[in-house]
């Protein structure tokens, strides 16, 4: 909530990501993964998260650790220290999500599909972990500078510095994954399940789209104009 700062959640609640989110505790961030979320608290900088933990991914949270942002697969927590600009993650070994963690790479942001991670380093150019399901790790444009990332469920996406159009590497559902977009510059990107949305740099409104006529690309409002948060 932009006056408080309080989270607040709806949908699915098949692990408890609604029932216990915090409903008292200011945070300066949120980040939602496919079955646990995270939030950086607003006076400590420290990490909050809530829902599944069968992989410790919420219960190992570091509590002293300083964050400035954070990512959640569908095993793990990836936190990029405030302090170093590192990356701590906590959860599961799956998919080497842990042991491959680029220790002594400084980030300015991070995104997570739901088994890969992937950060902007201070050059921004672009470094992927985890599981390489479709090129998701090893067609990842290591040379090309990006000024955003966001992950659906198999597939990353970035915005080109040059030009802030969309590039995306991992699955791509036969050409699907892109139908709709039309190369139109970005400010701000975000992905959910199977579809994925910017705000417009010209005219502030909201583009979207990904697999299928799914509600979510159908409904996105056409006229509003967003200003974006990150």
């Amino acid at each position: 909530k932009q006056a408080s700062s309080l989270v607040l959640c709806w949908g699915n609640d098949g692990y408890s990501q609604v029932k216990s989110a915090p409903v008292d505790v200011p945070f300066s961030a949120v980040a939602a993964g496919p079955t646990h979320n995270c939030g950086i608290k607003k006076e400590s900088s420290t990490a909050l998260c809530w829902g599944r933990d069968v992989y410790k991914q919420v219960s190992d949270t570091p509590t002293a650790t300083k964050f400035s942002a954070l990512a959640l697969t569908w095993h793990t927590t990836c936190g990029i220290k405030k302090d170093s600009g590192t990356v701590v993650c906590w959860g599961s070994h799956h998919y080497s999500l842990l042991s491959n963690v680029p220790a002594d790479t400084p980030f300015l942001a991070l995104a997570a599909t739901w088994h890969t991670n992937c950060g902007l380093r201070k050059d921004d150019t672009v470094l992927c972990w985890g599981r390489d399901y479709l090129g998701a790790v090893s067609n990842a444009p290591a040379a090309m500078p990006l000024t955003a990332l966001a992950g659906d469920r198999y597939r990353m996406c970035g915005l080109t510095k040059d030009s802030g159009t969309v590039l995306c590497w991992g699955f791509d559902n036969s050409g699907k994954n892109k139908e709709g977009y039309d190369n139109t510059p970005l400010s701000v990107l975000a992905a959910g399940y199977t579809h994925t949305c910017g705000i417009k740099k010209a005219n502030r409104r909201v583009l979207c789209w990904g697999s299928g006529a799914t509600i979510e690309v159908s409904n996105a409002p056409a006229t509003e104009t967003f200003a974006p948060s990150r």
